[in-house]
């Protein structure tokens, strides 16, 4: 193995080097002690520092020239990239400002809502009966639960998906009126509480690659991630079903119907907390981990037992 003295045209061993030094600082040492001089004795620490420079030369060559040399420099360098490339991900994301969180009618996390199973005739109210499946339908003939916490059976029993709740829902609280207006761009209260929403199969994908307002497909998803203005725009909906029907009901129409979770207080709650944050950032840069539910119906009208007519057994309500 050679090294490349500076002092020569060419390369020379270490050996030879050394020899070379040793033959010049003698003659350094003989010309000071001729001269009667100390010089000769300081001289040996430069001596040692010179041999253990050229030793640490001769180490540093060999190892450049090692290939766990060029690894551990090709490692390094690829840490660095994966490093710069975390933080610029990290910076992306926070610029974003996603904060998931789950979201059903109760305003907590669940995988699918409460399972609906057919009725008895004894969990039956007033005026309602058993279809030919064994579900609950109300007095004009609509169904009233949907049976099942599978999308395709729930379909099949004459249920549907309604994108602003994200519930199959049974014809007899379906208010098609309201929800044709929620999802129309030419609402008058569109863009912020109707008209079209992003959608995502992921938190990222919410915003880099959105899913169409496609009903078909999205009932059939057990989870997807919302924006926080659908969020709003879900709780407004809610109210506008209750009001709605309670309307009806005090103009003395019977039998009137609405969603468990327009009628919830925990969800009625929930959504008074996410109206009064009025947090502009949140609007439309938090994604919202939205799972699909299967709701039954609730009935607003239940009579009292002195209005109860006579053909009606007022034991059961």
């Amino acid at each position: 193995m050679t090294s490349y003295s500076p002092y020569n045209d060419k390369p020379t061993s270490k050996d030879s080097l050394k020899e070379e030094f040793d033959s010049s600082s003698t003659a350094y040492g003989s010309e000071a002690l001729s001269n009667g001089t100390d010089e000769a004795d300081t001289f040996l620490p430069y001596k040692e520092s010179f041999g253990q420079t050229a030793q640490a030369s001769f180490r540093l060559g060999h190892l450049a020239s090692s290939p766990l040399f060029y690894a551990s420099v090709f490692l390094t360098i690829i840490a660095l990239l994966g490093m710069n490339a975390a933080t610029l991900i990290l910076l992306h994301q926070n610029t974003r400002k996603i904060h998931a969180h789950s979201h059903d009618h109760d305003g907590v996390m669940k995988q699918d809502h409460t399972h609906h199973h057919a009725a008895s005739e004894s969990a039956l109210g007033s005026g309602e009966t058993l279809n030919e499946k064994g579900l609950r339908t109300a007095p004009n003939g609509k169904l009233l639960e949907c049976g099942s916490d599978k999308h395709w059976e729930a379909e099949a029993n004459g249920c549907i998906f309604d994108v602003m709740t994200f519930e199959w829902t049974p014809p007899a609280c379906h208010d098609p009126e309201l929800l044709v207006d929620a999802i129309d761009p030419r609402s008058i209260l569109a863009p912020n509480l109707a008209g079209i929403f992003p959608w995502g199969r992921t938190a990222d994908g919410l915003f880099d690659e959105p899913m169409e307002q496609d009903t078909a497909e999205l009932g059939t998803l057990a989870y997807v991630w919302a924006t926080e203005q659908w969020h709003r725009a879900h709780c407004m909906y809610n109210w506008r079903i209750l009001v709605k029907a309670e309307t009806r009901r005090l103009a003395g129409e019977q039998f009137v119907y609405v969603p468990q979770g327009a009628t919830s207080w925990k969800h009625i709650e929930h959504c008074n907390v996410l109206i009064s944050d009025t947090t502009e950032s949140k609007r439309n840069l938090t994604a919202i981990e939205t799972f699909r539910g299967f709701t039954g119906c609730v009935r607003l009208d239940k009579p009292r037992a002195i209005d109860t007519p006579d053909h009606i057994d007022n034991s059961v309500q």
